[in-house]
């Protein structure tokens, strides 16, 4: 007489099977994703990076060190730069493109390539409040001139 607690043979090779097949499974799932989440952050870093190496081509320092000590915000060179910054942030879908510079303790827009109209816009000599987690990179590219990109981020005010 068979006990109803019997469990075949079979069944139970069935069961071990099916549970190594289902962790093997999960976990290259699981590295997939990791590696499809670094490639997309690697690679929007890149873009990011490449916008900056030629925006950086459009700024005549001299100029922009002009503008930013006299407070000209709507200077012929000001309304110049902010047009290509706005076109190079169209054509390149980015969604902010500006310049900065530091003060003592503080960084300050000089000139953002948007509309000025614009309820997001940074008007010149405002604080730009960048996450702590950006401020080793952007020392490091003022000091090194390197350009770097954090994690891809969302914020419900920025985007």
């Amino acid at each position: 007489m068979k006990s109803k607690r019997f469990i075949s043979v079979s069944k139970k090779l069935s069961l071990i099977i099916t549970s190594i097949v289902l962790g093997i499974l999960f976990t290259t799932g699981i590295i997939s994703y990791n590696k499809v989440v670094d490639f997309g952050t690697r690679f929007n870093g890149e873009h990011t990076k490449t916008v900056a190496v030629f925006a950086q081509s459009l700024v005549n320092g001299d100029s922009l060190l002009t503008v930013i000590k006299t407070g000209e915000e709507y200077s012929p060179y000001a309304n110049a730069l902010r047009e290509k910054l706005k076109e190079m942030r169209d054509k390149t879908n980015m969604k902010y493109l500006y310049t900065f510079y530091k003060t003592d303790n503080e960084f300050l827009y000089a000139i953002e390539g948007g509309d000025p109209q614009a309820e997001d816009y940074s008007p010149m000599n405002s604080v730009a409040n960048f996450e702590e987690d950006d401020l080793p990179i952007i020392g490091n590219t003022i000091g090194n001139k390197e350009v770097g990109y954090t994690a891809i981020t969302h914020d419900e005010t920025y985007g």
